[in-house]
């Protein structure tokens, strides 16, 4: 009887080495999965805030050099904004709630502000006419910086994009330490 009490105590102890070895293994797999994982994670967040910085950095300029084509031509601004909103203002339906209310009224208004625009117009004209500036003129500055601010915004684009793109580096493998080799799964019966 001793000879089983033995043989069971020796696959026994076989079997207790066998778990912690595996428990081992496992640990030891789990902490690098983790510190993987923390690696990417970080090496992603950094990217990422880099991708952010650029496009950041990007929309700066843009608006940068808007403002400076501002500063350099505010007429064009103001007449491609007068422009905008009289585009706006003629799009807009008129509300039969509207026309009933101001009838008469309405109508008397609506003709004196379209003298009053015409009058502005002329005047505007007449001024820019006087100072040398052109409708071609403003035109091109309009089209100059929508360029400069689609530039802009494209190359913040590009730049987050590249950030993004950027591989991470991978930890290199110690020589003293081999590979743990992936578990298989085992086939149910």
């Amino acid at each position: 009887m001793t000879k089983i009490a033995d043989s069971a105590k020796k696959a026994s102890e076989f079997a207790n080495e066998k778990i912690e070895a595996a428990r081992g293994a496992a640990e030891t797999a789990l902490a690098s999965g983790k510190a993987k994982a923390k690696t990417a994670y970080s090496a992603s967040r950094d990217r990422a805030g880099k991708a952010y910085s650029n496009a950041q950095a990007g929309v700066k300029r843009a608006g940068a050099k808007a403002g400076q084509q501002l500063d350099d031509n505010p007429i064009a601004f103001l007449v491609g904004g007068l422009a905008l909103g009289a585009l706006i203002g003629s799009l807009l339906p008129r509300t039969q709630q509207e026309t009933k209310t101001l009838g008469a009224t309405g109508r008397r208004i609506n003709k004196a502000a379209g003298n009053a625009a015409q009058a502005a117009k002329a005047a505007g004209k007449k001024k820019l006419d006087a100072l040398g500036i052109s409708k071609e003129a403003a035109k091109q500055q309009a089209q100059s910086l929508l360029k400069s601010v689609s530039a802009a915004a494209n190359e913040a684009g590009n730049a987050a994009a590249k950030a993004v793109a950027k591989p991470t580096a991978k930890p290199a493998r110690t020589a003293s330490k081999p590979a743990a080799k992936p578990a298989t799964p085992k086939a149910k019966a």
